[in-house]
């Protein structure tokens, strides 16, 4: 049986919500607009260690792990957890499978991404959304010899465009196939478009798995916020 949303209308945009931070100037994060996905919940917190609010089978994962590893991986869980629960379908575990894909309520597609300071989940009905991605990295920390690895040629060419950006998009868009398709995709598999004005990007499949073409009809945006880039994908169901 599919779990279901609570009853009522739901909200028509996406609801941005910020735990735990004490910097008045975070409420930025909170201003940022994003066009889609609707209906949906978008959770961040500061890095810090919430092992305590894990549940048993949830904190096996990180059990033998350093405190970074554990600190990272718990508050992307707390962030996970509230997210699930603003949209009415609670998750008394959220473990991951052999792949390392956190499994989300049947009803929900998700995304969980975190750096060593920031930590966010995503969670859209699946009903409306197949797939959704979301990925943090750091603008301008892209070292140039990992260009190469990660930007094809194409993308190298386009002025402007800090290849944090484009790192970031396709983690966001692999986040959000990977689940549907069940296959690794490499960078030089991805060729992004990107409107560097609307902040908004989609992605051509060059490679030779027929699922992950589904890709192609996902929707793409990045905002910017204090040296950071935030990156959605979403692929409709």
């Amino acid at each position: 049986m599919r779990d279901k949303l609570p009853n009522g209308r739901p909200s028509p945009s996406l609801t941005t919500t910020l735990v735990g931070f004490t910097d008045p100037a975070i409420i930025g994060l909170k201003r940022l607009e994003w066009p889609e996905p609707a209906q949906s919940e978008l959770v961040f917190a500061p890095v810090a260690d919430h092992c305590a609010q894990l549940t048993a089978r949830e904190l096996v994962a990180v059990s033998k792990s350093v405190a970074s590893r554990r600190a990272e991986f718990s508050t992307g869980r707390l962030c996970a957890h509230l997210a699930c629960e603003r949209l009415g379908v609670p998750v008394a575990d959220l473990v991951a499978d052999e792949q390392r894909r956190p499994q989300w309520p049947q009803a929900l597609a998700g995304a969980i991404s975190h750096t060593d300071e920031l930590a966010a989940a995503l969670v859209a009905p699946s009903a409306v959304y197949a797939g959704v991605g979301i990925d943090i990295e750091g603008l301008g920390r892209v070292s140039a010899d990992l260009v190469p690895r990660l930007l094809t040629r194409e993308e190298r060419t386009i002025d402007g465009l800090d290849p944090a950006i484009v790192f970031s998009a396709k983690e966001a868009v692999y986040k959000a196939i990977n689940p549907l398709a069940g296959a690794f995709i490499g960078f030089q598999e991805v060729q992004g478009r990107f409107d560097l004005a609307a902040k908004t990007f989609s992605m051509r499949y060059t490679g030779e798995h027929e699922a992950s073409e589904r890709l192609e009809s996902g929707r793409g945006y990045w905002r910017e916020w204090r040296g950071w880039v935030i990156s959605v994908f979403v692929i409709d169901s």
